[in-house]
């Protein structure tokens, strides 16, 4: 998705710069289904506390002792689906029918998007900027062209059910969760379209966070001035997304 910046900071918040990246790999199978395992024994209501991101606004709170970014715009995220408590959260997983001495497919993927996602998230650590308004999340999604499924697990009982996204839940280490979306073929341009709203609920987000006075002279004093060519992007880029958005809005009606 595009990086779209905030141009209509209010009189207490910032001029930010937020960008929403989706770490993409593709698979397909034509005669092997994937299936997730859920199980209400292991329930993930909301899993916003794992979504992975950057921001420099992170120096500022924690100089000032403040909660982190995550934590103080959550009572503001609504549509975001991390917070869906209706999305299928699974823990564990299987390609049916594949010949169990061969590679696992699922994983691979998995291992693709999360080494990326850490990849991304340290160049950012190395070069964070006092008084900067850079904030970048990311999403690793796994797009699969095949048969994908839900399998829930409650006692003794297993019920298979189809689904185009669910998300599964996994370790990228020893204390670091990693939650990834597994979407169908598609499903992903409906995906993708909720996505680009939950992204402009993230710098809305921020948008309603206080600064004080010092932070945002501070902020002003060091933005760096696009130029001519650089305004036209941004103004292009706008008009994409505005398409984008009526798209949507005549598609559901």
């Amino acid at each position: 998705m595009p990086s779209l910046k905030d141009s209509k900071p209010t009189t207490e918040s910032i001029p930010q710069h937020t960008s929403t990246k989706l770490i993409i790999e593709c698979k397909k199978s034509d005669s092997k289904p994937w299936v997730f395992f859920s199980s209400p024994a292991y329930r993930f209501d909301k899993v916003f506390s794992s979504l992975r991101y950057f921001s420099d606004l992170d120096l500022h709170f924690a100089e000032k002792k403040l909660p982190p970014l995550l934590a103080q715009i959550y009572p503001h995220i609504k549509k975001n689906h991390y917070v869906n408590p209706s999305l299928p959260r699974c823990f564990s997983y299987c390609e049916a029918f594949k010949n169990t001495e061969k590679p696992s497919e699922i994983w691979a993927a998995i291992d693709s998007v999360t080494n990326y996602q850490s990849y991304l998230f340290s160049i950012r650590e190395q070069r964070p900027e006092r008084f900067g308004v850079f904030s970048e999340f990311y999403f690793p999604v796994i797009v699969f062209e095949g048969c994908l499924f839900e399998a829930t697990v409650a006692g003794q009982e297993i019920d298979l059910s189809p689904r185009s996204h669910l998300q599964v839940r996994t370790w990228r280490n020893f204390h670091d969760v990693a939650v990834i979306d597994v979407v169908t073929r598609d499903y992903f341009q409906e995906f993708f379209n909720n996505l680009e709203q939950s992204h402009n609920e993230l710098v809305s987000a921020i948008r309603a966070l206080k600064f004080p006075p010092e932070f945002r002279a501070a902020a002003l004093a060091r933005k760096p001035d696009p130029g001519f060519h650089g305004c036209g992007m941004v103004t292009m880029m706008m008009r994409d997304a505005k398409r984008r958005a009526r798209r949507t809005k005549k598609s559901r009606k």
